[in-house]
């Protein structure tokens, strides 16, 4: 027989985490000069070569 799984406390999965994140993506970063209307959505095309607002 398996034995149940324990699940994780919200203190343990936040153990190993330092705050070092300030937004998303972290390590890259995109401006985008799109006028003055709002961006209510956005997509990429599969290959990502193309951005559709």
């Amino acid at each position: 027989m398996n034995s149940p799984s324990k699940e994780r406390e919200p203190e343990e999965e936040m153990a190993g985490w330092n705050g070092s994140y300030t937004t998303v993506p972290a390590s890259h970063e995109v401006v985008l000069q799109h006028g003055d209307k709002t961006v209510s959505a956005m997509t990429l095309d599969p290959n990502g070569a193309r951005l559709v607002t």
